[in-house]
């Protein structure tokens, strides 16, 4: 397990192709062109989920894949990259392990599916996500649940309409999400596994982090819908 402080030319590699496939992306409602602003870019989210892997015990391999964590969702909209082009890339420019870990990370936006029945079948996959994939996946939610929590903190109300199931579908995905990986890391972690001590307080303080950000959240919500809204 490399634990080098030092970062190699792969972790420079990796980002700079993951300027290019999100390159035309922005942080969702951070657009105000009233105000000439065109947004935040998206790299800056890719940068703050980095970060937070390296902050907690992360390796460089975990970190890179940090960065490149919404490059299967994401980047065959973004990008001249197809899906299937986008795979061989990180396998072969990042290795086997970087891929495995953002395959593991992303979800299913295949089809006009039920959108909860979707992020219930990736709240229930993370029982079978590996360390590093939990590691990855915490430090992303963890680094959106801040940003909701500031933006609400200036928005208020408003805050919701910029998601498409709205508050009752974003507080229920992000307090289930809590839920399942506090049960994930559990797991990995428990005596017997082959994690390191520090690594494994690490990654349990991460997801306590999640924890005490999405609590303080309103509560006084109807029960989501069971199907997408028309």
């Amino acid at each position: 397990m490399e634990l080098n402080p030092v970062l190699s030319d792969r972790y420079d590699r990796a980002l700079t192709y993951a300027r290019s496939l999100h390159q035309t992306q922005i942080r969702k409602g951070s657009r105000n062109l009233d105000r000439g602003y065109y947004g935040v870019p998206y790299v800056s989210h890719l940068l703050a989920v980095s970060s937070l892997v390296l902050e907690h015990q992360g390796t460089e391999t975990e970190a890179i894949a940090a960065l490149l964590h919404d490059a299967l969702e994401d980047g065959p909209g973004c990008s001249d990259r197809s899906l299937e082009q986008i795979r061989q890339d990180l396998d072969h420019g990042f290795g086997p392990e970087v891929l495995a870990i953002v395959t593991a990370c992303s979800q299913s936006t295949a089809g006009p599916g039920d959108w909860y029945q979707r992020k219930q079948d990736y709240i229930d996959s993370l029982g079978h996500k590996s360390f590093s994939a939990l590691l990855v996946t915490s430090a992303d939610k963890l680094h959106n649940a801040r940003c909701i929590s500031r933006d609400y903190a200036s928005l208020g109300e408003d805050l919701w309409s910029r998601f498409h199931q709205g508050k009752a579908g974003t507080l229920w995905y992000y307090r289930a999400m809590v839920t399942g990986l506090q049960a994930a890391v559990e797991r990995v972690t428990a005596p017997g596994q082959a994690v390191a001590p520090d690594r494994a307080a690490a990654l349990q303080a991460l997801v306590q982090l999640l924890s005490q950000t999405v609590e303080p959240w309103p509560s006084e919500i109807p029960n989501p819908v069971p199907h997408d809204r028309p």
